[in-house]
């Protein structure tokens, strides 16, 4: 009998206008939001990259020669030959983008670096990065002069660092892996399940009001065990989500493989859309993957959605309508917010007790497991502990969801109270 609901509800919910529109539209509203932000990130670039009138005030005389010395497409450099008063007045009428003064001390080693830039207008935050990255390596280069050193020195003073993470586990074997990549991974998931759990599981607490206030769920008892019915919707907007989530998918495939056939490789790279790839001998050289992680996260997520979406479904049986619902709902969807705000944590101290503890409490692990996973030495029990609380905690939220999804059907016209669902959930 699930089984019968399970495909009664999925037929009838594909079948509708709204999901061919929302699965085909999906992507071109999402499409089109990309190439709006690529549009917009592109217009702050090409502002904070165009070229600025920099009347520079050197105290020292030592400083400004440096600079224009380096090739720079962004500053139009001119010394200030009037007051520092009448250059700022420059700056108020608009006939220098910004006066940077140079003190004396600046050219100084082991003077203190400050130095000041005067606008007429507050410069966004890039626009401040390159000023800053313009100038302070004149200034240390200026410094350096003063001690005469050999190209070889300042060369390896001047040297780059490549850091990169090996990981030793307990078994000896060494594993590149990053902070960042956790992150990434975290909000990655945390984003998708979010979505997932905030667009389907709505749908679910839908589903389930309606049923209580339509009574038509009085009419499917006879036949059908309330369990069934609740698991029932909860498999089928679950069987939704994947199905349109796998259509997006395939469509964003298509396009990159699209998009890589007929646009340039290095025109997709400068709009944003391809990292430039890393050669070594000619061959590329493609960033490791872990399949236990990926594993991980693709189990993870539906236990995610069922331990929600039967949250969500208990909602919709206490209440009579989404208004009411909004508090109750804020709060369930906390764990998982906290979950997405906790991954900088899980980078930093993947063995604290607090991100120990969220790696294996069921609301937040879906979230959590994964990124700890890329940054500490968990054994496969631990893991598979993980797992499996959230497996039995999703059986466990399930059931008792159907406990009160049940005992709601007896009530009509209010909302259930907390005595009331206690006396459901200890009832035969």
């Amino acid at each position: 009998m699930l089984l019968t609901v399970v495909a009664s509800e999925y037929v009838r919910r594909v079948r509708t206008k709204a999901f061919v529109l929302s699965t085909l539209l999906g992507p071109v509203a999402l499409a089109v939001l990309g190439v709006a932000i690529a549009a917009i990130v592109s217009s702050v670039e090409s502002e904070s990259a165009r070229e600025r009138r920099l009347a520079v005030l050197d105290e020292s005389s030592r400083i400004l020669p440096a600079l224009e010395a380096r090739e720079n497409e962004t500053y139009l450099l001119q010394p200030v030959r009037d007051s520092i008063e009448d250059a700022k007045q420059a700056v108020v009428d608009g006939e220098v983008d910004v006066l940077l003064v140079l003190p004396r001390s600046l050219a100084e080693a082991g003077e203190p670096s400050v130095a000041s830039a005067y606008v007429k207008d507050k410069q966004s935050v890039m626009a401040e990065q390159a000023l800053r990255a313009f100038l302070v390596d004149v200034v240390r280069d200026v410094r350096l002069a003063e001690y005469d050193l050999p190209a070889e020195v300042l060369d390896t003073l001047n040297a780059t660092l490549t850091l990169t993470t090996v990981a030793v586990t307990e078994s000896g074997d060494e594993e590149e892996g990053s902070a960042a990549s956790s992150a990434a991974v975290g909000v990655g998931v945390g984003v998708v399940l979010l979505m997932v759990v905030w667009i389907y599981g709505a749908l679910v607490m839908q589903a389930t009001m309606e049923e209580k206030t339509s009574r038509m769920a009085e009419i499917l008892v006879s036949s059908v065990r309330p369990f069934d019915l609740l698991f029932g919707k909860i498999l089928a907007v679950g069987g939704v989500a994947a199905t349109q989530l796998s259509v997006w998918l395939v469509m964003l495939v298509a396009f990159g493989v699209l998009a890589a056939g007929v646009v340039p490789a290095a025109d997709l790279a400068e709009m944003g859309l391809s990292a430039p790839a890393e050669t070594a001998g000619g061959a590329v050289v493609w960033p490791a993957i872990r399949f236990d992680v990926v594993a991980v996260v693709l189990l993870m997520l539906p236990l995610g959605y069922l331990i929600n979406a039967s949250l969500f479904g208990a909602l919709g049986a206490m209440y009579e309508s989404t208004q009411e619902a909004q508090v109750a709902v804020t709060i369930a969807m906390m764990p998982m917010i906290v979950a997405m705000l906790m991954v900088q944590i899980v980078s930093l101290v993947p063995n604290s007790a607090l991100v120990v503890f969220g790696s294996y409490f069921p609301f937040t692990a879906p979230v959590m497991l994964p990124a700890r996973m890329l940054v500490a030495d968990m054994g496969a029990w631990q893991v598979l502990a993980s797992v499996a609380l959230c497996a039995s905690s999703a059986l466990a939220v399930i059931w008792l969801a159907g406990r009160v999804f049940r005992g709601s059907l007896l009530i009509y016209g209010k909302k259930l109270a907390l005595k009331e669902i206690w006396t459901i959930l200890r009832a035969d």
